[in-house]
């Protein structure tokens, strides 16, 4: 097959006069997350077609791992939810149908989904799902026969209106057999962006998800609607989220530091020393400085074994590191239910410790000093010390005592 037969990667262009590049979406969910940011458009520098395509392929996988992994990081934040509430479960609903809505915005306004949408058209009817989608037998308008302003051709846009009929149909069936596990990602997806992660096999669970199901079948409806003419506005995620009976009166959950709890423990009533404040301070610092400061609602049992890992790459003593860590557990524990605050459900860090091994780290006396002791006038004249904490007759006998113990013979 020759090069220009080919498919071209998504999203891969070369402007006039100018290297090729590549244009990356970024998904509507992390784009608050890049400043708004909406694409990314990298230059792929002076290279021939079929290396630009193989770096377009490298480089869209790269930015996916990368948007996966700050969805992981995100995902850490959410607050386990066993049991959600009926206006809870409206508001996760709600952001269901708005998150379908958005998607059929970027299926008809994506540049790549356009190009994707214009291959699928240029197919015989025959060849799509065995003939299930009513295509035409025209061939695609070429991009350049259609205006920029103009969006979608008819044959593109026959293409897409088929799609979503096909998916709506199935969508009813998955509501009519209340199939909840097909929209359970999409609201998942939701609560979390709302800091929730829920318990979703619960009875509450499961009456959420079943309303969830409405909206998506109705998000689904809108977009056959969509195709026939109507103007169905896609609401914000902020409308989304306040069209519910709680009003848009719903807040993301609190995100305390671990410098929060170590405030309320300063004036508490241990009445801790200065000496005591001290050393918590340290520990908590560098807690901030391996964390960079994250909320304690983010930690795992994963961090609290790195995080002792690196305080013994640190410290000079296992003591030390032993310590800190003992700090910062001692503050996590105070923030649970039974610590007192109730910020975490459990310590996410009390399995872990430093183990100090036992060295001997005392050197032998050396000759000269073993004369200089024994010189002087406590065991030359009997001079005892006249402190009580010397320990009187004893501070004479127990250096004798040690030294016959070492000059006495072993075998």
């Amino acid at each position: 097959m020759k090069n220009n037969e080919v498919a071209k990667p998504i999203g891969l262009s070369r402007p006039q006069g100018r290297s090729p590049q590549v244009r990356i979406c970024i998904p509507q969910d992390l784009q608050p997350h890049y400043g708004g940011r909406k694409d990314f458009r990298i230059s792929l520098g002076k290279v021939s077609a079929s290396e630009a395509k193989v770096e377009s392929h490298r480089i869209r996988a790269e930015k996916e791992q990368e948007f996966e992994a700050k969805r992981r990081e995100l995902l850490l934040a959410a607050q386990p939810l066993q049991d959600i509430t009926p206006e809870l479960a409206q508001v996760v609903a709600q952001g269901v149908y708005a998150e379908g809505l958005r998607g059929d915005d970027g299926a008809r306004e994506a540049p790549e989904v356009r190009e994707a949408l214009q291959e699928l058209a240029s197919l015989s009817a025959d060849s799509l799902a065995g003939g299930m989608l009513s295509i035409g037998g025209k061939k695609p308008l070429h991009a350049a026969q259609v205006p920029a302003v103009d969006g979608m051709s008819d044959e593109v846009a026959a293409v897409l209106a088929d799609l979503n009929a096909l998916k709506e149909g199935h969508v009813a069936l998955d509501l009519a057999r209340r199939r909840l596990s097909v929209v359970q990602p999409v609201a998942d997806r939701v609560a979390r962006r709302l800091g929730l992660a829920v318990d979703w096999p619960t009875e509450a669970g499961r009456a959420a998800l079943r309303l969830s199901l409405e909206q998506y079948r109705r998000a689904w409806k809108d977009r056959v609607a969509r195709d026939q003419g109507d103007a169905i506005p896609t609401p914000s995620p902020a409308q989304a989220f306040a069209s519910g009976p709680s009003g848009g009166l719903l807040k993301p959950p609190a995100q305390h530091r671990l410098r929060d709890v170590f405030d309320k423990w300063k004036t508490s009533g241990d009445n801790p020393t200065a000496a005591t404040i001290r050393k918590k301070e340290v520990a908590v610092r560098f807690y901030e400085q391996f964390t960079e400061d994250k909320p304690i609602e983010a930690l795992t049992p994963e961090m609290g074994d790195e995080f002792a890992g690196w305080l013994l790459k640190r410290c000079k003593a296992e003591k030390t590191a032993k310590d800190h860590l003992d700090a910062v557990k001692s503050l996590l524990n105070r923030a649970t239910k039974q610590g007192g605050l109730g910020w975490l459900p459990e310590n996410p860090w009390l399995a872990w410790r430093v183990k100090v091994r036992k060295v001997n780290a005392r050197k032998p006396w050396r000759a000269e000093d073993l004369v200089k002791l024994f010189g002087s006038t406590l065991f030359t004249s009997y001079e005892l010390p006249s402190l009580p904490s010397a320990g009187g007759a004893a501070a004479y006998w127990v250096p004798l005592l040690g030294l016959c113990l070492t000059a006495w013979p072993t075998t």
